[in-house]
């Protein structure tokens, strides 16, 4: 008795299509042989997996032995021996371990279930395969909602009333259906607070997993998962979406799975929400295998919404954002922190401003953070989380944002920039309140970690900094871009006039103080006496406080350093103490005693004693001067 696989090598699609006198639609693109058809939306092809048709029109295909099924009508045995006919091999007699084409017994539901709790390799293999933990498996035997059907996984398959009415079975040559059609899988309550809708059986199991299901933590009120069993199902949801419930949409990552995800937002009368599934990963079951339940449960935390076309609202009803709600209600809700961006200092979702003096380095430091994010390194000491990054760009013409950025990456040794990304509006200042909705749309199908604005004013449009009014205005706008976009977003700002040393950090910066007092996050850049050095204080909404740290250029990049005076903030009239060239330049080729050396910086340029150990310590570090056995100070240069 032949194999499927056997009658496929004996006579594949294109021979099977000519014997049953179809061979003029062994072709990519046709008409339908299976149905009238008045213009070509049929075809063939072949992968590595072997012949399949494609009826593009109504989404059906398959194999041959699909075909077949589909030609005559016919259930699976009697497609075989159909095709056993066609290859000239005696027909197959051996019944299928399921009941095909007519509504079962529920028993034997109950027997696949137990088939699959007995046999702990099986179990053992989907875990790994799957990446689900031991938990979530047996809470699927508990609740029956998974079988084994010979080696075969095996999903029930209910009607709307909840009668059982086949399975939907995972065998070697593709996914088979047995007893009645293909209805949508809904796993909970139908009136559940949130249904979360799923392509695949296997992607709704690990957001169950993510949740707790097995052990005591999933919240059957609260959650409930709807599965299409594949992507051209969608408007099999019809009706099953009710109007008092939070739609989470989970689509996969590919073309099939955004048009399957416009196709359910349709179906869907309450709020919607769509879930990210991160570029580069397939579906919520990689996500799951890739990142851990964590990440799931903070891709529910930070879903978008869907707009829908909005009915007028009666005068008197309460806006959604306005609902009081009972504190024992948000207990119950679990509650998800998004990721951070900035380890210590900046959420997704969250805003920081940061302040300085003109050309005080804050692009440089932007610039360079933009980088670390884009690539998962440091920032001033600061641990960054890898994702994408956009820098909106107003300052800089394109070619020295360039050169920066690549002085930038060549200091970090960073080899790929995929990840940064850039927005060149040199000389096209825009009003933000018309910027934002554009950058919406552009930004709409990335999932971006960081959004740098580089510098904030650019964005004023006829609106004036000192006003308050005005400022929270604008500050309402970055808010509504980091809700809708979940991406931090950052922006640079100038200090206002004179003295700074006498001010705290927060009023250092122009303006209203709306612009320092509504950011999640601060950081202030102060010169410092000392040349190319900064004093950073920091201001922290959702993080313990910091104190303040010293930073020096070193070219590409602000540096932190623990020996600067952090009283030491520059005032305006007041010369920089000179830099550590400077007091090497002072250094005789024969040497010089320390107090000798320490003399001369004190009558050149007023260096203490202190700040002169300082620097003499860091030029012996960097291999500049060495201390000769007869205890004078010599340049290195000397040595040779």
């Amino acid at each position: 008795m032949a194999t499927i696989e056997e009658l496929k090598a004996a006579l594949p699609l294109p021979d099977l299509l000519r014997s049953m006198g179809l061979g003029d639609y062994a072709k990519k693109l046709c008409c339908s042989p299976l149905r009238k058809d008045n213009s070509p939306s049929w075809g063939i092809y072949q992968d590595d997996k072997g012949w399949h048709w494609k009826d593009f029109a109504t989404g059906e295909g398959g194999d041959e032995l699909d075909l077949l099924q589909a030609f005559h009508n016919c259930t699976v045995k009697e497609a075989l021996n159909h095709y056993a006919d066609k290859v000239g091999l005696p027909k197959i007699e051996k019944a299928p371990t399921v009941s095909i084409g007519k509504i079962p017994d529920p028993g034997e539901w109950h027997q696949a279930v137990e088939a699959l709790a007995g046999n702990p390799q099986i179990l053992s293999h989907l875990a790994k395969w799957r990446g689900y933990s031991k938990t979530l498996l047996a809470g699927l035997i508990e609740h029956g909602l998974a079988g084994l059907v010979g080696e075969a996984i095996a999903f029930p398959i209910y009607n709307e009333g909840g009668a059982y009415q086949g399975m939907h079975l995972r065998t070697e040559s593709g996914w088979r259906i047995t007893g009645g059609g293909n209805q949508p899988w809904l796993i909970g309550h139908h009136d559940a607070a949130n249904v979360h809708v799923f392509e695949s059986q296997w992607d709704a199991m690990a957001f169950m997993d993510s949740h707790g299901y097995g052990n005591g933590s999933w919240k059957a009120e609260t959650h409930a998962c709807l599965v299409t069993r594949g992507a051209s199902n969608a408007k099999k949801l019809e009706g099953r979406l009710h109007s008092g419930q939070k739609v989470y949409i989970w689509p996969q990552n590919d073309e099939a799975g955004a048009k399957w995800a416009s196709q359910v937002a349709e179906m869907a009368a309450g709020d919607v929400f769509k879930v990210k599934v991160p570029d580069g990963i397939k579906d919520a079951n990689d996500w799951l295998k890739s990142a851990g339940r964590e990440a799931l449960q903070t891709g529910v935390a930070m879903a978008r919404p869907i707009p829908k076309v909005k009915a007028e609202v009666p005068a008197e009803e309460v806006p959604a954002g306005l609902v009081i709600k009972c504190y024992s209600e948000l207990q119950t809700t679990p509650m998800v922190v998004p990721p951070q961006v900035i380890d210590g200092v900046l959420y997704k979702a969250g805003k920081m401003i940061v302040g300085g003096t003109s050309k005080g380095r804050k692009t440089w430091s932007l610039m360079d953070l933009a980088a670390a994010v884009a690539t998962g390194g440091k920032w001033w000491d600061f641990q960054t989380n890898l994702g994408d990054a956009l820098y909106i760009n107003f300052e800089l013409q394109e070619f020295n944002f360039r050169q920066r950025m690549e002085a930038i990456l060549k200091a970090r040794k960073a080899k790929d920039a995929s990840r940064l990304h850039v927005l060149n509006l040199r000389g096209q200042a825009a009003d933000m309140t018309v910027l934002r909705p554009i950058l919406e749309r552009a930004i709409e199908q990335r999932d971006f970690s960081l959004l740098i604005f580089d510098p904030i004013y650019k964005l004023l449009g006829n609106r004036s900094e000192n006003d308050a009014s005005e400022m929270a205005d604008l500050m309402n706008e970055f808010e509504a871009l980091a809700v809708q976009s979940t991406a931090a977003t950052i922006f640079a700002h100038h200090f206002s006039k004179g003295a700074q040393g006498s001010k705290f950090a927060i009023d250092r910066m122009s303006g209203s103080g709306v612009l320092a007092r509504d950011p999640d996050a601060i950081a202030i850049l102060s010169e410092h006496q000392e040349e190319d050095a900064y004093i950073c204080e920091t201001i922290l909404r959702a993080f313990p406080a910091l104190p303040p740290f010293g930073l020096r250029w070193d070219f590409p990049q602000l540096k932190p350093c623990a020996d600067l005076d952090m009283e030491g903030i520059r005032q305006p009239g007041r010369k920089k103490k000179c830099s550590d060239k400077q007091i090497f330049d002072l250094l005789h080729r024969d040497g010089l005693t320390s107090n000798e050396w320490q003399d001369r910086a004190k009558e050149e340029y007023d260096v203490g004693r202190s700040l002169f150990y300082q620097v003499m310590q860091r030029l012996e570090k960097t291999d500049m001067v060495f201390k000769h056995q007869e205890g004078v100070w010599m340049p290195m240069a000397a040595r040779k």
